[in-house]
């Protein structure tokens, strides 16, 4: 409820909600929690992944998760 309070004060300094949405990041955190598949070693498991797509042919976190580079 407190957030509503800024809401207007965000949207006059960043202008359009949509230029400040976490939607496409909660996107992409979706998409890096479905390239686990079991819970031992995560991390190694989501690099395994990104390295595979990456072989496919496909070679960009754009293309994967659908934001900007990470690097």
């Amino acid at each position: 409820m407190h957030s509503l309070l800024h809401l207007v004060d965000d949207a006059s300094q960043y202008g359009c909600l949509d230029n400040v949405s976490c939607f496409p990041f909660e996107n992409a955190l979706g998409k890096i929690k479905r390239m686990i598949r079991k819970p031992q070693s995560p991390v190694a498991q989501i690099c395994c992944r990104i390295t595979e797509f990456e072989n496919s042919g496909e070679n960009s976190a754009v293309t994967l998760f659908g934001v900007p580079d990470f690097a």
